[in-house]
């Protein structure tokens, strides 16, 4: 599937707004999605086919204490049912690892054993898991 891997800037805040209702079946600001694309903190790109998203990867940049260089969080990859295995989620990865190297930064991204399907794409893009046992722990 040939699909247009591209970063959301402010100036796309329609298509922040579609993705977050198509993938999350929720509704947010106009406002507070251009503040989300204005951030250089955060990563989103989108995979487009027909002028329609079709997957998207956001990330975030993550400053260090001990060194100076950033490293790229991968927070969620996610692929239209229909337009799985097609090698859209393979392409995101590789264009945000692509983006990680320019800098100069490292990438890491969580996923756990019962995501099969992240840890191939994963493994496939090279990723080394460094710990079989890790733990989320999430706060309110």
């Amino acid at each position: 599937m040939d699909a247009a891997i591209r970063t959301l800037t402010p100036r796309d805040v329609g298509v922040a707004r579609d993705l977050v209702h198509r993938f999350h079946s929720a509704t947010l600001s106009d406002h507070h999605l251009e503040s989300v694309l204005a951030n250089p903190s955060n990563l989103l790109l989108v995979a487009e086919h027909s002028d329609r998203v079709i997957g998207f990867l956001y990330a975030h940049w993550i400053d260090r204490l001990p060194v100076e260089a950033s490293q790229l969080f991968i927070y969620e990859v996610e692929v239209t049912r229909e337009n799985r295995r097609t090698g859209i989620a393979s392409s995101l990865l590789s264009t945000a690892l692509a983006h990680a190297r320019q800098r100069g930064a490292r990438t890491f991204v969580f996923t756990n054993h019962s995501n099969p399907a992240a840890v191939r794409l994963y493994q496939r893009a090279g990723g080394i898991v460094k710990n079989g046992d890790d733990l989320l722990f999430i706060f309110a």
